[in-house]
């Protein structure tokens, strides 16, 4: 496929006329305040706008990172099916495969990176707090940025809470220090105003209440964090609950949950059902196939069926002359069968 003519505004970004010329490329400018005049790269403009928004305002980033959204809604879009390409991705049409879709997370997350060797103690932590911006192009690595030191970094080693926004968190905190540093404000102006109205007394009692406050609102917000970080990072397990593989044979719906995921296309519970017996009917059911199997010989010689199939056993074995009887040397000890 070869560029024959690109068509842009007068920016001058656009102007490199050898570049055209040489690759015979026919370049073509549009008036000034006519958009509809290149109406296809307007529109894609608009759809990356739309897209980068939308990320910018669920991760609530500040505007500085819009270079991180564009990239990442650059990524995601050319990933995604397209119908004018007949359901298929920009990114497939390109290379001929199937895009690596594993990489791709929440933009503005929480993830925890693992932190270097190289210069970490016994004593230091080993994981640290990032910001999720995107996926490096030719690397396998995430582009993190640590609010901490407001650096950005790529590491592959991150645990990903795709529905936890630290910035989010941020400024729900910043949010609770204004008004404690309001209302600190406020109980202070009080207490000079009082302190000058009434007597000593009183405005060491009103110092003593405003410490008291204080410290409550403090103990309160430390907690309200705690707990929004526990239960935030709990997780639940993804691992598909299979009934164990022994009861693969048996009808097992009054035990086995609803709920449980079935190999067997077509399970014996969807057809058969005891819902509507009685408790006395369902329990004479189940115990028709309650048989067990005997433990022990004093038991299997108990059933009339267990002693025929000894019977049998043993007429198998002289009939094929696998032993020879013989009488018992003395002191010997007879070896068993089973």
């Amino acid at each position: 496929m070869k560029l024959k003519r690109i068509r842009s505004d007068n920016a001058k970004e656009f102007l490199i006329t050898d570049f055209f010329n040489n690759k015979g490329i026919i370049h073509e400018t549009y008036c000034v305040e006519t958009p509809q005049q290149n109406n296809i790269v307007e529109r894609k403009h608009q759809h990356l706008l739309n897209v980068s928004c939308a990320l910018l305002f669920q991760s609530h980033l500040p505007t500085a990172f819009w270079s991180f959204v564009v990239k990442h809604a650059t990524h995601i879009i050319n990933r995604l099916p397209n119908p004018f390409l007949k359901f298929k991705s920009p990114y497939e049409l390109i290379h001929g495969t199937l895009p690596y879709l594993t990489q791709l997370k929440v933009f503005g997350c929480l993830g925890f990176a693992t932190t270097l060797l190289a210069g970490r103690t016994k004593f230091d932590k080993r994981a640290i707090k990032t910001i999720f911006l995107g996926v490096k192009t030719g690397t396998k690595g995430y582009i993190l940025y640590d609010i901490t030191t407001n650096s950005k970094f790529i590491s592959r080693n991150v645990t990903f809470y795709k529905i936890i926004f630290l910035m989010i968190q941020n400024l729900l905190q910043k949010m609770i220090l204004s008004i404690i540093h309001l209302i600190v404000q406020f109980l202070t102006w009080i207490v000079f105003i009082l302190f000058f109205l009434s007597t000593t007394q009183i405005t060491v009692a009103l110092i003593v209440l405003l410490l008291q406050i204080v410290i409550y609102l403090h103990h309160m917000m430390k907690l309200s964090q705690d707990s929004h970080q526990a239960t935030d990072c709990q997780q639940n397990s993804r691992r598909t609950k299979r009934p164990p593989a022994y009861l693969s044979n048996y009808h097992c719906s009054t035990v086995v949950s609803s709920n449980t995921t079935h190999t067997t296309p077509y399970h014996l519970h969807s057809y058969l059902s005891y819902a509507k017996c009685s408790n006395h009917h369902t329990a004479f059911s189940l115990s028709l196939f309650g048989t067990l199997d005997p433990t022990s010989f004093k038991e299997a010689n108990q059933l009339e069926c267990w002693q025929k199939a000894m019977l049998a056993e043993l007429e198998a074995l002289d009939r094929n002359n696998t032993w020879s009887l013989v009488s018992h040397p003395p002191r010997k000890k007879a070896v068993g069968c089973r």
